[in-house]
């Protein structure tokens, strides 16, 4: 072999021994509760997902050139994938969904031109066939839809001319007809909002209101709408998965761009919202639906920002685990950070450090970032005051001497007074 080839050679079996050497150190998710399951047939973001039965239908959503209107449904038991729906008779993305009575139901919606759609469609499983089931009085996307004592309920939303809704549809699946609501009249205009049943309470999470809010409003027929809770995080554009009394808001966009944390809560008795746990999302995406399955939340597509590619990944997590990288937020903790993150990661150029406190820890001044090499030597050390309870901390990539550090494995610790935490970031050149 000449000397050109061995030294090929060498490179290659260096660069495969520090991939090796990542691999190892990185964990494979950020607990141990996350799955990976089987991918999708086709990558898709801004599609609703439904449960019906034993399977889970994603439905429409779009690529980065088209609006689909394809069905891809999921056997969670099997981890396996059936194209063989029936596609809907419009392509559609950002549309509201609800199974009920053995049936799913799919809402407005927008199309390739990005205009919002008034078609109804109903989808029957025995006769794996789409039907048109009428019109909404406006067409609307990005609305919330659920079943509530027997009628399903199409919330807010954006029209025809960009403006956000405050009004609500009422749609009867035994006559198929739709007339307006004005008891459930929202308190403000809001679109790319969630929304939940349980009992006989509605739950309306966040939304776009002049901007990302946090707000979570409760309807019942004692009381009308009420704002009984604020979200830990302002969210907008988010997926919400329910289990009985328990509901995660997943993801999002709040007024620092995606949101990469997962908010836990759960119902009480008395229709008040308890905030369960939050914890970070190992790959966050914008547009991810989500479904929930025997307690477990099933996360589908999405746009991978860090590739900015439309993803065929599908996750999975249990809606009541607390595990190291959940943090309870009614426990009680110590002052710390309680969640540390780098954002994106791998990161090519410049990451952010995302930091969360406790929000009786606002008053804390500084956060102290330290950035070390796989030797240990301090490559840079960033300090940053804390404002509120999320705090963003941009990296530019640069060491201490102001050169852009090489591609590999970091470490990085993260200070708040006396209280420590920290993680792995990868550089990608």
């Amino acid at each position: 072999m000449d000397s050109f080839s061995t030294q090929k050679a060498f490179l290659w079996l260096r660069r495969a021994a520090l991939a090796a050497v990542i691999l190892w150190l990185l964990p494979a998710q950020t607990t141990a509760q996350w799955r990976q399951m089987q991918r999708m047939p086709k990558p898709v973001y801004g599609a609703c997902a439904v449960t019906l039965g034993d399977s889970i239908y994603v439905i429409g959503g779009r690529t980065d050139e088209e609006v689909l209107n394809t069905v891809q449904r999921f056997n969670p038991r099997r981890n396996s994938w059936d194209t063989s729906v029936e596609e809907l008779r419009q392509a559609r993305a950002n549309a509201a969904a609800v199974a009920f009575g053995g049936k799913i139901y799919v809402f407005g919606g927008e199309n390739d031109e990005k205009s919002p759609l008034k078609s109804i469609e109903c989808y029957d499983p025995k006769e794996n066939r789409w039907r048109h089931a009428g019109n909404l009085l406006i067409p609307r996307s990005s609305a919330a839809a659920v079943v509530y004592q027997g009628l399903i309920l199409v919330i807010g939303g954006s029209d025809s001319s960009g403006n956000y809704l405050s009004n609500v549809e009422v749609y009867n699946t035994v006559r198929a007809e739709i007339s307006q609501a004005p008891q459930f009249l929202l308190p403000v205009n809001r679109t790319s909002a969630e929304a939940a049943v349980y009992r006989d309470a509605i739950f309306l999470f966040g939304g776009l209101f002049y901007g990302p809010i946090a707000r979570i409003d409760r309807f019942t027929p004692d009381t009308g709408w009420q704002t009984v809770a604020l979200l830990r995080h302002p969210r907008a554009d988010f997926a919400l998965a329910q289990a009985d009394n328990y509901l995660a808001i997943i993801g999002g966009f709040g007024f620092s761009g995606l949101e990469s944390t997962i908010e836990i809560w759960r119902i009480d008795r008395l229709y008040n919202l308890q905030p369960e746990n939050e914890f970070f999302w190992p790959s966050p995406k914008a547009g991810v639906a989500a479904a929930s399955l025997k307690d477990i939340v099933y996360l589908f597509g999405g746009k991978d920002p860090l590739r900015d590619q439309v993803s065929t990944e599908v996750q999975a997590f249990p809606i009541k685990f607390g595990v190291t990288d959940v943090v309870a937020l009614n426990s009680g903790l110590p002052l710390s950070p309680l969640l540390a993150r780098a954002f994106p990661n791998p990161a090519r150029k410049s990451t952010t450090f995302v930091i969360r406190v406790l929000p009786q820890a606002e008053n804390t001044r500084v956060a102290r970032i330290s950035i070390f090499d796989l030797r240990g030597r301090l490559v840079q050390k960033v300090t940053a005051p804390l404002s509120g309870t999320q705090t963003l901390v941009r990296w530019d990539g640069l060491d201490s001497s102001g050169r852009a550090v090489p591609a590999g494995l970091y470490t990085y610790t993260v200070q708040v007074d006396s209280r420590r935490t920290g993680g792995k970031l990868v550089i990608l050149r």
